[in-house]
């Protein structure tokens, strides 16, 4: 059976020899009756009925199939247009690809600005970079406290400056406490930044290059200043206490000014030494560290953020390329099933109709046997015998196959 096409001839699929009783009964009647008569040359009407069935169900299965195999050619000329398409789509969807890539590198890739600039930077503060550092005798960089923690200890001195330096600034601005607050922190922030000077400038001397006597005359001005600056906290201080203790209470206050300065003069040295501590003796190699590692990491974040929307470009294109490769898989599948049932609709008629003529005749000779079980007197008709009914067979077969066994 050709998928449903074959009901029609269900009858002779499920055909057994208790079917064809009836045709051996109806066999038996004819030839009470008297027929055919002993000189027959033609088949009885009940043997041409069952012929005209049977060459009719054969006609209607073999146009059903005739049908479904149309059916099946088109939708495979369908199919294998599809198929075609294929290689035009995978070319259509590269060429977007490499169109895609294109744009996307010139707006964030190697052809950007952007990208370029980043790039040459990087690479030529590391030429600046690496020229110092053999100058340098290949040493490595002599900063002993990274950029974060000296700003930290700075803000840690600067915040410490301020208990000692906002009672000495009440002193004079008695009348605007909120000023001398402003005031007290302006003090802290000119302390911090001498004590980063000098360190820096005792660290580095050959910024004053061709000029010693520049090197030691800032020395000397910056120790001044900040000694000056210091003594006059002191004073202040000291004016202050004197203004608003008295007796016991001046007097303890006054060794206690004793003991801030101590400390005002030990937190600027500590600062003096941190700041000594963080600068390398050549500006120029912490300098281009520095800027090395800025320019390492900007062109390292244009390359990532380049290298992730390549990515997903990649895998959006190559998502549509599996999605492409699974559709022609499925089409060349549904082709491959298609030419299936169109060569098992060819290869089955052949055996369709030989069962269907095989139980033709097996139902002419059941009724022929049982013509002649009651045939006593007269002779058999020479319309009957399996010769005659292989002559049937052949002819039908002709005529539905176009060939003869």
């Amino acid at each position: 059976m050709i998928g449903g096409i074959g009901r029609t001839l269900h009858y002779y699929q499920t055909f057994t020899r208790k079917d064809s009783v009836a045709d051996y009964r109806r066999g038996e009647t004819d030839a009470q009756a008297g027929e055919p008569d002993a000189g027959a040359a033609v088949f009885t009407g009940y043997q041409l009925n069952v012929i005209s069935r049977t060459n009719t169900d054969i006609t209607a299965y073999l146009k059903d199939a005739d049908v479904e195999l149309d059916d099946l050619g088109g939708r495979l000329s369908a199919l294998k247009e599809r198929s075609a398409s294929y290689s035009g789509d995978r070319e259509n969807s590269l060429a977007e690809r490499r169109a895609a890539e294109d744009a996307l590198d010139a707006s964030k890739g190697p052809g950007s600005p952007e990208y370029r600039y980043a790039k040459d930077h990087s690479e030529t503060v590391e030429e600046q970079l690496k020229s110092v550092r053999q100058s340098e005798g290949d040493r490595p960089l002599q900063s002993y406290l990274g950029r974060k923690s000296y700003i930290a200890f700075f803000a840690v001195i600067f915040a410490a400056e301020l208990p000692i330096n906002i009672p000495a600034v009440q002193a004079i601005f008695r009348e605007a406490p909120v000023f001398s607050v402003v005031v007290a922190l302006a003090l802290s922030a000119i302390m911090v930044y001498f004590a980063h000077t000098l360190g820096r400038t005792l660290r580095q001397p050959q910024i004053f290059t061709g000029s010693r006597w520049l090197f030691w005359l800032t020395v000397v001005l910056l120790v001044l200043l900040s000694g000056a600056l210091i003594v006059s906290i002191y004073t202040l201080r000291q004016q202050f206490i004197g203004a608003n203790f008295y007796g016991r209470q001046q007097q303890t206050a006054v060794e206690a000014g004793w003991f801030f300065l101590a400390v005002n003069c030990a937190v600027y040295v500590a600062g003096c030494l941190v700041s000594i501590f963080h600068h390398d003796s050549n500006p120029d190699y912490q300098r281009l560290t520095k800027e090395s590692k800025d320019a390492r990491g900007a062109f390292h974040t244009i390359e990532k953020a380049y290298s992730q929307a390549r990515q997903a470009l990649i895998d959006g294109f190559d998502d549509r390329q599996r999605r492409l490769n699974l559709d022609n898989q499925r089409v060349e599948f549904e082709i491959a099933q298609l030419k299936n049932k169109m060569e098992s609709n060819q290869k089955a008629r052949r055996p369709m109709v030989e069962m269907a003529l095989s139980v033709l005749a097996e139902r002419l000779t059941s009724y022929q046997d049982g013509n002649r079980s009651k045939r006593t007197t007269q002779p058999v008709p020479p319309v009957f015998g399996v010769d005659r009914i292989n002559r049937l067979k052949e002819d039908m077969r002709k005529e539905f196959l176009g060939e003869v066994s």
